[in-house]
């Protein structure tokens, strides 16, 4: 880049001698890919056996065991990982022999993993996620995610990024593969600790893992047919009457302000209140928030945030909003740990209340910052 300033339009010129441009190659940053616990993926086994470290921990063998064999096995969509149990009753797999009560005589290193070998996890930051949904390993037994990037002609030389599951929760690594699609890149779960004795596992517990779970967020709007609003925005940056105010999800409500719009259990429409007719908003919500703020109303539970506002253009959202009995004897029941709350538009903070039916009313729901 070559800049010329001249300042206040001074008078003058300048002569560039022996320029020379030169074309600068732009390096795009790696795309990004997001893999989760997913049933429906190949999954491989391999395990690794070692002597106990009190016999030195010496590496015994390394070989392709079929994922049954690992004690990990898929339902549904949950993944649940046990310590690994071998029924030979050799000495060398138990001290004393196999039975029940036996101490194992081995470590099991088990892998439980997706692996790729077509290059279409080359040159990517990957991410791997899900959820663990119980976790009751002793500590005899540990359990990592991980993702290896494995250089071509091999498995000894890769790169890997691995997190330890310990507790019930979320969990995620990433890793920069590197872009070369001659690599092989695989990701999963690595379960190690001592073989037991197959009516011993019990005690030892397991692990289940799966899919990310949806968020507070995901989980209130997943039961909801909004057919009957306007603009809904269900993306993570809806933003659907362009006011710059992103949530997970953002509508307006009735383009015809004399019409109720109507959906499964949440519900905009004319209602008769003892001072007059006027729109009013129903909606369930989870726990028992308490709704406060002027001229809308807000208010957070369960890591939800709800908002309700009002307008009389779909535009400025700045008329009063009042909570109100919930009325309405017709709307659908609802599951334990939810309730109905219902929202009247009340128009100009120093106008009569209700102003009456012309009006919108606007909801927004986002996860709690």
């Amino acid at each position: 880049r070559v800049v010329f300033q001249q300042p206040a339009a001074a008078a003058g010129a300048v002569w560039f001698d022996d320029m020379a441009l030169t074309k600068v190659v732009i390096v795009e940053p790696p795309a990004d890919t997001v893999v989760t616990v997913d049933p429906g993926e190949n999954w491989r086994g391999y395990m690794n056996v070692f002597d106990l470290p009190a016999s030195g921990g010496t590496f015994r063998s390394g070989e392709v065991w079929p994922p049954a064999n690992l004690s990990a096995s898929f339902s549904g969509p949950t993944l649940t990982l046990r310590p690994n149990s071998i029924a030979d009753p050799a000495e060398y797999w138990y001290i004393g022999g196999g039975a029940p009560g036996r101490p194992g005589n081995k470590i099991m290193e088990a892998s439980m993993y997706v692996e790729k070998t077509d290059g279409s996890l080359a040159g990517r930051t990957l991410t791997f996620n899900g959820t663990v949904t119980a976790h009751t390993l002793t500590p005899a037994h540990r359990t990592v995610v991980f993702i290896r990037d494995y250089a071509p002609g091999g498995f000894t030389s890769f790169n890997e990024a691995t997190a330890e599951l310990d507790a019930a929760g979320a969990f995620s690594v990433s890793l920069d593969t590197l872009d070369n699609p001659a690599r092989t890149v695989q990701y999963g779960f690595r379960t190690t600790g001592v073989n037991v004795w197959s009516t011993d596992l019990s005690p030892f517990g397991s692990l289940q893992v799966t899919a990310s779970a949806a968020s507070p967020f995901e989980a209130w709007i997943s039961g909801f047919d909004f057919t009957g609003f306007t603009n809904p925005d269900l993306s993570a940056a809806g933003d659907p009457d362009g006011d710059g105010a992103n949530s997970l999800m953002e509508f307006a409500l009735n383009t015809d302000p004399g019409v109720g719009a109507v959906s499964d259990r949440m519900r905009s429409r004319l209602e008769n209140h003892a001072d007059g007719q006027a729109l009013v908003l129903t909606l369930p919500v989870r726990g028992n928030p308490v709704f406060s703020g002027s001229p809308g109303k807000s208010a957070t539970v369960d890591q939800v945030h709800y908002v309700v506002e009002g307008s009389n253009d779909m535009n400025l959202f700045d008329q009063a909003v009042t909570e109100v009995p919930v009325s309405g004897a017709d709307m659908p029941s609802l599951d334990s740990g939810w309730s109905y709350r219902s929202f009247r538009l009340d128009g100009p903070l120093d106008g009569p209340s209700p102003r009456g039916p012309a009006g919108f009313l606007r909801l927004r729901v986002s996860a709690a910052p």
